[in-house]
């Protein structure tokens, strides 16, 4: 019964992150984008990135909680030594403004000078 009680907070909080991560997933795959493909959950290094464009070297994440900021951007510093970019999405901008974030997501994938 305790168990119960301090599992539910955490799988609420878990449940609405799945939510935008499928979301983002979603608008990744839009055809709006293609020919570009996205991998998820994809090696590169010692890290897994949620999102990754290999043709463009794109790499398109959640923006971290706090607690996690610094990894995240010993992540983003590891990928840009490797010639990535890593575009970084905040969750509520996602759920507001989904066009704002393929509009990014499209301009981060043309190639430089255009």
């Amino acid at each position: 019964m305790i168990t119960a009680l301090f599992s539910r907070p955490r799988r609420a909080r878990s449940e609405p992150h799945c939510a935008i991560e499928d979301r983002l997933r979603r608008l990744l795959q839009s055809s709006s984008l293609h020919p570009h493909r996205f991998s998820a959950h994809c090696e590169i290094g010692p890290f897994v990135v949620a999102h990754v464009c290999r043709e463009r070297s794109l790499v398109v994440e959640l923006l971290a909680q706090a607690d996690q900021r610094e990894r995240q951007q010993q992540r983003a510093t590891f990928l840009a030594e490797l010639g990535y970019t890593v575009l970084r999405v905040c969750p509520r901008e996602l759920g507001r403004h989904p066009r704002r974030v393929l509009r990014r997501v499209r301009a981060a994938l043309r190639p430089a000078g255009r």
